[in-house]
């Protein structure tokens, strides 16, 4: 039977291991304006239950905080995007494998425009976005296509991980975390609100390569330390950091969260030197990268600061672990 205790941990501090500035909410967000969430739930994707929780996402809010430079228009791209990618997740979270790979498959058929083969609530929301971004590069396009292929074979993965009961090495979880946090079209979306397509010759610099690996990694670390309590009162924690690093290195709780956090700030660290060793690649293009980045550290840091501000995480107790940096779970145990 199993038998629960309580057990205490201290989140780690992550905002003072950022070392960029954010610029705050966008000004054009309203609470009361919930479209985005509206446009997803109109599909008929959850039932009543998961309604009301996905409400609790607050997804206009992230967009308006990861994207606060963005304009009326660009904001509600932003904005549906990050519902899209919450409504994904929260629908093949506790799918199995074989369920997570028939969502994988109308996912990348609607990506595509093919037509359904089976149908899945998650194709006429999807096409539904990407006409929305029509007007993009055709580089572009491919690039962003390219990365959700990416995002949703991480998903089936992480599925696939979860029924089975694997546990990968550290380094193979972080290159499939890479892909199912949804985070490399999260910053494609900064170069669609900028009206932007990077040349080829920066996508494929080597620092800039490790930015933008450094910076995904943030948010994939940071967001695993501030959801593992929900996750593993739910029992979904198999796919997140603090968990592979206890299973893998023997590690308690507060110890693999504090290892999480210091990971998260060697990326920054890596951030930093990589941004300073970029060579130039001439005035317009390097605009072109400086506005980029910002860009992605906004990302960065409004993604830290939504999952503070919004109950996603910790519910009606939001405000006493902002305040005290604690968060409470029940430890589960087996026993005969």
């Amino acid at each position: 039977m199993q038998q629960a205790t309580e057990l205490t941990l201290n989140i780690p501090d992550l905002f003072s291991s950022t070392p960029f500035p954010w610029a705050g909410c966008n000004p054009l967000y309203t609470p009361a304006k919930r479209e985005s969430t509206e446009w997803i739930l109109d599909y008929g994707l959850f039932s009543d239950y998961r309604r009301t929780r996905f409400r609790a996402t607050y997804t206009e809010l992230l967009g308006a905080y990861a994207y606060p430079y963005a304009d009326a228009k660009s904001l509600r791209i932003a904005s549906d995007w990050v519902t899209l990618l919450a409504a994904c997740d929260q629908f093949t979270d506790e799918q199995d494998k074989d369920g997570a790979k028939a969502t994988r498959d109308a996912f990348i058929r609607a990506l595509h425009g093919d037509p359904e083969v089976v149908p899945s609530p998650i194709t006429s929301p999807t096409k539904d976005f990407m006409a929305s971004i029509s007007h993009i590069s055709t580089e572009l396009h491919a690039r962003f296509v390219s990365h959700l292929i990416q995002y949703i074979d991480g998903i089936s993965k992480e599925a696939t991980l979860r029924t089975d009961g694997e546990f990968p090495s550290f380094e193979e979880y972080i290159k499939i975390r890479r892909d199912n946090g949804g985070l490399f079209p999260c910053c494609d979306i900064v170069e669609i609100i900028l009206g932007i397509t990077l040349p080829r010759k920066v996508i494929e610099d080597k620092n800039f390569q490790k930015i933008l690996d450094a910076a995904v990694d943030m948010m994939c670390l940071s967001n695993d330390i501030y959801s593992y309590a929900l996750e593993y009162a739910s029992g979904l924690d198999s796919c997140n950091a603090v968990t592979i690093l206890m299973h893998n290195e023997g590690l308690l709780h507060q110890e693999a969260m504090d290892r999480t956090a210091q990971l998260y700030k060697n990326c920054a660290d890596i951030i930093v030197a990589c941004k300073l060793a970029m060579r130039s690649f001439g005035p317009e293009v390097d605009e072109m990268v400086r506005a980029y980045l910002y860009g992605v550290q906004q990302a960065i840091c409004g993604n830290n600061s939504w999952s503070m501000d919004t109950p996603r995480y910790f519910g009606d107790n939001r405000e006493e672990v902002k305040r005290t940096g604690i968060v409470k779970i029940t430890q589960r145990k087996s026993s005969a």
